[in-house]
């Protein structure tokens, strides 16, 4: 079999290959210590490498390798090693060097950009004379309102694919263009659009503010248009997707010029070279920036054209007839089973032997199947001894007791691509129907929250003959299964593979056993 070198650094290192076998499992098989947190699946990137010489001696990236790639925003010389089998002479560098490294290496699981030189959009707001307000308000006051502005804010970027950075007290930074799913045109009338539409927004709320608290806010905006770096930065258990460089510096500037402008909102001139045709303004400034060597213009934006105006009011509205949050929708069934159980007066609130009970989940993964399980989860049964139909179920699992004995797979289901635990920390299940089948199966209906979003399921229940345990507790044994499909709760993240298949499946079947405790 035809052999080859690879000369590792910084390990300097130099091995003997052979063709057909991944640049990884050389590594492995060399005992060179190459982080693997994946095992070899692309789906963590830390066997990551940077080939410094034969780029030319490597397969081309497969399909895999490629969605990673694109994800990150690598360049040709970054490869997998668990995807790229050498043919040749290389010498390439590892990049992720220990468990240290590997912990960092996680926090990219993203569809955001990592570490990449891109042209975005920053927005920076800033509330005027917001200290005075927190000095006049109590300290609960403050928050709401604040929370209840900053959430009226917040769906207006969001609605146009803007990513909000970060809030600072009063502040915010938001970003557009990250996605690079749009023409820069649009990404900036998009950013344009939000300065404008956020001052409507703001006169609105002052009537609130005024009418609760006999308040006002003033807002400053700045928006710029440049290059930036992108990627997530800071500690590896807390850090947050960013951008860095001059544009960022120049709108925090911009904001804080309408003060000596006297305006409220003003853009960069590389902004407003690209719009001008689309947008209107009504001064023109040369300010002296800090930061910035050369006198720098800006413009006082007062309108936006009609059309492009009229198209994104109709996204915003889009947006907002969405589905309700998680914990709207969760209270409003919660309220409509408390309603039903008090109509209920022969059911009893029981307990779950959750030492004897399970909650599993199933999903196809090319050919096999993975299972995963539920640690632990939290619930609340009512139980009709007389009519079994009358009985409620609620199940409430932590996303993070949802394991699949894999911590970098276990990671990645956590992340934003699939259940977004950071947001939406529970799974819920709340039943709001039973129909009978025969005397020991039935049909229970009721809604599934995930992410967010709600939708209506049915579960398929067995009910066993009750049982009494070896502690004389009698037992009503139950079990079932539902199927769903995942991208109905937004959970659609994939990679393609040949022949339109993709690497996961998109039916999930849940299964349940469930020993009731109903008396002693």
């Amino acid at each position: 079999m035809e052999k080859f070198n690879i000369h590792y650094l910084p390990d300097n290192k130099i091995v003997e290959g052979e063709v057909g076998n991944t640049i990884l499992q050389i590594s492995l098989k060399n005992y060179i210590p190459h982080i693997h947190v994946c095992y070899g699946e692309a789906q963590c990137s830390t066997c990551r490498i940077e080939v410094l010489e034969g780029l030319e001696n490597l397969s081309p990236r497969n399909s895999l390798e490629e969605t990673m790639a694109k994800r990150k925003g690598w360049d040709e010389k970054i490869r997998l090693a668990c995807q790229t089998i050498p043919k040749g002479n290389i010498k390439i560098r590892r990049l992720v060097l220990d468990d240290y490294d590997a912990q960092i290496a996680q926090i990219e699981h993203s569809d955001l950009p990592q570490g990449v030189l891109e042209e975005v959009v920053v927005l920076f707001l800033d509330i005027k004379d917001f200290t005075s307000f927190i000095e006049r308000e109590l300290p609960y006051d403050v928050v709401y309102a604040l929370n209840r502005y900053y959430n009226k804010i917040g769906d207006v970027i969001l609605s146009l694919d803007g990513y909000l950075d970060k809030y600072i007290g009063d502040s915010i930074m938001a970003i557009f263009g990250i996605k690079r799913n749009k023409p820069t045109l649009e990404f900036c009338l998009d950013a344009v659009y939000c300065g404008f539409k956020i001052q409507e927004i703001t006169q609105e709320f002052n009537q609130y503010l005024k009418e609760n608290f006999n308040e006002m806010f003033e807002i400053r905006i700045g928006i710029a248009y440049g290059k930036a770096v992108l990627g997530l930065i800071g500690h590896r258990k807390k850090a947050d997707y960013t951008a860095i460089g001059k544009v960022v510096n120049l709108a925090s500037r911009l904001e804080s010029a309408n003060k000596k402008t006297h305006t409220n909102v003003l853009i960069s001139d590389s902004l407003y070279q690209l719009l001008k045709n689309k947008i209107t303004v009504d001064r023109r400034f040369k300010l002296r920036i800090k930061g910035f060597n050369n006198l720098q213009m800006a413009y006082s934006i007062v309108d936006i054209d009609q059309l492009e105006k009229e198209k994104r009011n109709q996204t915003l509205q889009s947006f907002l007839s969405q589905p309700k949050s998680q914990t709207i929708q969760e209270a409003s069934s919660l309220s409509t089973i408390q309603e039903e159980l008090s109509a209920s007066p022969n059911t009893i609130k029981i307990e779950v032997d959750k030492a004897h009970s399970q909650i599993l989940f199933q999903i196809s993964h090319l050919t096999s199947i993975i299972t995963g399980y539920v640690k632990d989860f939290d619930y609340e049964i009512y139980f009709d001894p007389h009519q079994f139909i009358n009985s409620r179920f609620k199940i409430v699992i932590p996303v993070k007791q949802i394991t699949t004995f894999l911590e970098a797979r276990d990671q990645h289901l956590y992340s934003a691509d699939f259940f977004d635990a950071e947001n939406f920390p529970n799974i819920i299940f709340i039943s709001n129907e039973i129909q009978s089948i025969d005397p020991n199966h039935y049909s229970v209906y009721g809604n599934l929250f995930i992410r967010g979003i709600s939708k209506k399921i049915v579960v398929q229940m067995n009910r066993k003959s009750e049982e009494i345990d070896a502690y004389q507790n009698k037992k009503l044994c139950i079990n079932g299964e539902a199927t769903i499909d995942r991208r109905d709760f937004n959970v659609s993240f994939n990679i393609p593979l040949s022949n339109n298949k993709h690497l996961i499946g998109n039916e999930v079947k849940i299964i349940f056993e469930l020993q009731c405790i109903i008396s002693d």
